[in-house]
């Protein structure tokens, strides 16, 4: 039988189907779905699969059907067998045999295989995260009109590093093509957004280091930090927590819903990939973990000196030691001066609000000021001689606080007993943030309503304020003008390092190896880290809790000991290395 007759007599039949004549339109496809008519075989495994039409749901004939309409190439058959195979109805799931199937879908033309395969791509699910590739299936799915990938690729658009013009133009036309009646708002505020935004100008004086120096110092104030680079980097400039995909170009914004109402120039912030890394995770379940014990400052004051990833950008108040870091490099375990490009780079910011140490120790991360006083922190604690003392004042704090499964992070917030912790002179003097006369910059930022929402289903504080209706986060770049000023000069190391060693800052004066005699680490910051860590054993073994299976944060799907394990082979690393933990 010629196919267009079989055609024919298929549209009969859903005629048939649709005026209620049930048993005789299906008997007409089943008959034509023998043939090898590829709609009736695709139509008889929908209704198998559905139980469309009264027939009785029967994966096995639908699978059946699906297969026969795949051999002659049909995209919609081959993407429904790409969903059995995904969620595992009728079919062993099978996520790479379920993405082998949509791909083919894909490239036979089938819009929802395309959006499928993009968003794979997109997110690194089942495959290997490929932003180039998503975009090669997104775009024909976009040509058929589909918001979905419209909106994607938008986003892509936005955050892609290759662009050589100043425009949004791309994103706001795939953002306007994707809007309904659920996203029109939060498009609306996006689209609003990007139309303010423009490149920001590269072209800066470059000074000589002589002439830079004699400004500085003349103009030095108490209330002045610096941060030295051995390189200058395109903006944003921004701590390593945050160091995500960002947007290509700045975002003016001076409204209400800034959370520190310092920052006007923002980029948005883009977590891509759904699939966190172990080492990633583990930071962040310390990060959290410690925060609830010790509070929000302490604990990044110390994951500052330790070299974990912080959330806030290490500056100092020395303007030597910015000097420092802008003449020297670390390589090979140790610093050497740089010898590589011309041009260094000192950032200035004037005139930050010093917060009281002691009442900033209490504070979280939403009532923070931009800085955090990492120096004057570490010496405003109570000091003793030895570290068995120092043990003891912690494991007295922890009993105050009551540290364990009953632990109430309630009643301890704003209220936790650091004068009962002592720390000992000898490693206080060696801690680098003392060195360094350390503190930590945190940036402003807009909070989107999905971070606000996701941190509310975690369990978490929601922010004090946050942006309706945007779908990403707002960091600010603290290299803005009018709040940072950035000093790019050429690099002279004769002078550099005469002035330096003038002053005695040299790279074993400004970082210690952190080790003892015996070359056991004798890092301070070290020690509480892993110390708070390791006590997770002791509360529950005594309740008859399994360590090896127990999570501190199940949404992670992260042990305790494999915590301790990472632990144990960052801390080789550092003694290795050095300063710089290379966790991945």
């Amino acid at each position: 039988m010629l196919k267009s007759d079989m055609d024919m007599l298929y549209k009969n039949a859903v005629m048939l189907l649709n005026n209620g004549e049930i048993k005789t339109g299906l008997l007409l496809v089943a008959e034509l779905a023998k043939d090898g008519h590829v709609d009736s075989q695709r139509g008889l495994g929908i209704a198998y699969l559905t139980g469309e039409f009264g027939l009785k749901i029967n994966y096995e004939d639908a699978v059946f059907w699906f297969e026969q309409a795949a051999k002659k190439n049909d995209p919609i058959s081959l993407y429904n067998l790409g969903c059995m195979f995904y969620n595992g109805i009728g079919l062993e799931k099978n996520e790479l045999k379920a993405f082998d199937y949509f791909l083919k879908s894909a490239d036979f033309g089938y819009v929802d295989a395309q959006r499928v395969v993009g968003d794979r791509y997109y997110y690194g699910d089942i495959v290997e995260l490929n932003h180039n590739l998503a975009k090669k299936y997104y775009l024909p799915a976009s040509k058929q009109g589909d918001k979905h990938s419209n909106y994607k690729l938008g986003v892509l658009k936005m955050f892609e590093k290759d662009e050589k013009e100043v425009s949004y133009n791309a994103s706001i036309d795939y953002f306007e093509k994707s809007i309904t009646n659920e996203n029109k708002h939060s498009l609306n505020v996006l689209i609003g957004l990007l139309k303010q935004s423009k490149s920001k100008p590269t072209n800066r004086e470059c000074w000589t280091l002589k002439d830079l120096l004699l400004k500085l110092s003349s103009e030095h104030n108490d209330n002045y930090y610096y941060r030295g680079q051995t390189k200058f980097y395109e903006p944003p400039l921004r701590p390593s927590m945050y160091r995500f995909e960002n947007s290509i170009y700045p975002i003016k914004y001076n409204g209400d819903k800034r959370l520190r109402k310092t920052g006007t120039e923002f980029y948005f912030e883009k977590a891509f990939s759904k699939v966190l890394s172990n080492s990633y995770k583990i930071k962040r379940i310390m990060s959290m973990y410690i925060t609830n014990a010790l509070g929000y400052t302490f604990t990044q004051a110390m994951f500052q000196q330790a070299g974990y990833t912080s959330e806030g950008l290490d500056v100092t108040s020395d303007l030597l030691i910015a000097l420092f870091f802008s003449t020297y490099e670390y390589k090979n375990g140790g610093f050497k001066p740089y010898e590589g490009n011309k041009e260094s780079v000192i950032y200035r910011w004037k005139y930050l609000k010093k917060p009281d140490p002691k009442e900033s120790l209490q504070k979280n991360y939403y009532e923070c000021g931009n800085l955090i006083p990492t120096y004057e922190i570490y010496k405003s604690f109570n000091t003793c001689n030895t570290v068995s003392e120092f043990y003891e004042s912690l494991r007295e704090y922890a009993n105050v606080i009551n540290w364990g499964p009953s632990f109430d992070l309630d009643n301890t917030m704003g209220n936790r007993p650091f004068s009962l912790i002592k720390l000992p002179h000898s490693l206080l003097k060696k801690s680098r943030v003392i060195k360094q006369k350390a503190s930590l910059l945190l940036g402003d930022c807009v909070i989107s309503e999905q971070m606000r929402e996701n941190l509310i289903l975690r369990g978490g504080d929601p922010p004090p304020v946050y942006m309706e209706h945007l779908p990403f986060k707002m960091v600010q770049d603290l290299s803005e003008e009018g709040f940072c000023e950035t000093f790019i000069y050429e690099r002279n190391n004769k002078l550099a390092l005469e002035l330096l060693n003038e002053f005695n800052i040299h790279p074993k004066e400004i970082y210690d190896e952190d080790l003892d005699n015996n070359g056991k680490n004798d890092d301070l910051s070290q020690m509480l880290l892993y110390g708070w860590i390791e006590n997770l054993y002791a509360p529950l073994t005594r309740y008859g809790v399994s360590v090896n299976t127990n999570s501190p944060a199940p949404d992670y799907e992260i042990s305790y000991t494999e915590m301790l394990s990472y632990l144990n082979e960052w801390q080789e690393i550092k003694k290795k290395n050095g300063y710089h933990l290379e966790f991945d």
